[in-house]
């Protein structure tokens, strides 16, 4: 200054002897903060005492554009993603559908918690009979992630014996009725009308008679 009060630009401590440090060439030297120890501020995508640590995913795009970089001369060069974005420099992109939960963020592995009813690495595939009404609701679904979406039909005389079909929609063989609960007699001519629809009866082949045939 005019009066030589004050040091020059980078320059600091007892009669202005003392010149900043280099920021690397990724910020400036602000020595006011404290009369012996001068201060770096940061360019943004830059962090460390000296500016000279690059944030994940380079300076021009911290954390893959995705999140926010803990950058500046205090900084801890974490990424802090965006929702839907993982991995350390979040560059990973959930894929999760179906109303399924990514496990994102820094540290996140991407991989998703398929919400009921839904299967397959993405939880894009509903289960038989659809999300609303798994298996026709006469069956348990092999959801989730790592799930097939195949149905284990129920089959016991308090649920039903169900299975004719993968979707559990129909009796299995040898019931009948709207629960399934029912078994067919033994027709020994001739076959049952059996399924949901069906009535229990014998439907003899030509020439057998009778309620068994």
């Amino acid at each position: 200054g005019d009066s030589c009060s004050e040091c020059a630009p980078s320059f600091f401590g007892d009669a202005c002897k003392s010149s900043c440090p280099g920021c690397n060439g990724h910020g400036y030297c602000n020595p006011a903060p404290s009369p012996t120890t001068p201060m770096c501020y940061c360019d943004p995508g830059f962090w460390g005492n000296r500016c000279e640590q690059v944030c994940p995913g380079g300076s021009a795009t911290p954390c893959s554009g995705h999140g926010n970089c803990s950058d500046g001369w205090n900084g801890t060069g974490l990424c802090a993603c965006d929702t839907g974005y993982y991995g350390l420099d979040c560059g990973g992109v959930c894929q999760c559908a179906g109303g399924s939960t990514c496990n994102d963020g820094r540290t996140g592995t991407g991989t998703c918690a398929c919400a009921p009813g839904h299967w397959g690495p993405t939880c894009g595939s509903e289960c038989p009979g659809g999300a609303a009404d798994v298996c026709h609701g006469h069956g348990n679904c092999d959801e989730g992630a790592e799930g097939t979406g195949t149905c284990t039909c129920w089959a016991s005389p308090q649920t039903g014996y169900w299975g004719a079909a993968s979707d559990c929609a129909d009796c299995a063989a040898g019931h009948y009725g709207p629960d399934c609960t029912s078994p067919c007699p033994a027709c020994q001519g001739g076959v049952c009308d059996s399924g949901v629809t069906g009535t229990g009866t014998c439907k003899c082949v030509p020439g057998a008679y009778g309620a068994t045939c």
